[in-house]
């Protein structure tokens, strides 16, 4: 007997809140995001009060990361990161969240407040932080 989790995969989502295309490369579909950004993202939309959370960037491939002007050490490479906007919140709103749920505080934020939205990763090696 197949799983209510397995039945859930099979239709495409990843967690609770999030299906795997949301974190797919735009230009290729290719899609290597890490679990555990996914399970810290789960854990930001719980502390904020259940509010949904969409995803503007998640994995990208080296071309679509050079067309949007990405890093070239950018984590979206990796599947490490996403741009994402909480419903209701500003960009410094969720930093201030984000600041409080170990998986973000050890890895990178970043805020984007022209553009409404903030950058989370999973990174090791310790926490960057930068805005604009």
């Amino acid at each position: 007997m197949t799983s209510y989790r397995q039945k859930r995969r099979d239709q495409g989502w990843i967690s609770e809140h999030f299906r795997y295309a949301e974190f797919a490369c735009p230009c290729c579909s290719v899609n290597a995001i890490k679990l555990r950004l996914v399970d810290g993202l789960e854990l930001l939309r719980r502390k904020c009060g259940n509010a949904p959370i969409t995803v503007n960037s998640g994995f990208r491939c080296w071309a679509w990361n050079e067309v949007v002007g990405g890093a070239s050490k950018s984590k979206h490479l990796d599947g490490s990161a996403a741009d994402i906007v909480v419903a209701g919140l500003h960009p410094l709103e969720v930093v201030d969240i984000a600041e409080r749920i170990e998986v973000f505080s050890h890895g990178g934020i970043g805020t984007y407040t022209a553009n409404g939205f903030t950058h989370l990763d999973v990174r090791h090696g310790g926490p960057a932080r930068w805005g604009s």
